[in-house]
């Protein structure tokens, strides 16, 4: 049961990649240069710390192939996208995350190296949230609802095959990061959803 929902999870982010590079390649999306690069160079260290604090091939399998499947996307949107320096939100998440680069390789302890790092994922996301909140269409893709999917999966085989607690946050993270802004594109998309959570929503015979 956990090698299917692993290789669900494995498809359901690999189909998630896709679009978004279609999304890109038809230019529906302006995504942030910065956080991208900042994207590709955590998940391929945290993936390698999961590796050592897991020592699961099953669990690992499908940040592996996120971790190389994120390159891919970031080297895509540097290559296409017109050049322009990073704006604040861009410069705070660049140095917030330089710092805990700089503190990672003094770190021996592989738990305590990737606690750093799942720590510094929020950050790596503000320019998104930024972006999005300001014009949805910036990021507007199926992608991050499929993102969330497979990562509500994993967590589900790590809470199975789970040793030890330490292996759970990273997932988590991945999780609340990725729905959220799903959950921000559809709350500015749909107007109805909007009026709703702000209480301005007309419903008959309502007092």
């Amino acid at each position: 049961m956990t090698t299917i929902l692993t290789l669900i999870a494995c498809i359901t982010a690999i189909a998630a990649y896709s679009i978004y590079y279609i999304d890109i390649k038809q230019s529906n999306l302006v995504p942030s240069r910065y956080s991208w690069i900042i994207w590709s160079l955590s998940i391929s260290l945290e993936t390698i710390t999961f590796v050592q604090v897991s020592d699961d091939g099953i669990k690992s399998l499908y940040f592996i192939i996120s971790s190389l499947c994120c390159i891919f996307i970031t080297i895509r949107i540097w290559f296409s996208a017109s050049w322009r320096g990073p704006n604040r939100a861009e410069k705070f998440s660049i140095l917030f995350y330089a710092l805990f680069l700089l503190l990672w390789p003094f770190i021996k302890v592989p738990f305590f190296a990737h606690g750093l790092l799942v720590l510094a994922i929020p950050v790596t996301f503000i320019p998104t949230y930024k972006s999005t909140l300001s014009n949805f269409r910036y990021e507007n893709s199926l992608a991050w609802l499929l993102w969330s999917i497979s990562d509500l999966i994993v967590v589900i085989i790590i809470f199975q095959r789970m040793k030890t607690i330490t292996e759970l946050p990273y997932a988590i993270v991945e999780f609340a990061c990725h729905f959220s802004v799903a959950a921000i594109i559809i709350y500015r998309q749909f107007p109805v959803y909007k009026r709703l959570f702000e209480g301005k929503l007309n419903i008959p015979g309502k007092i």
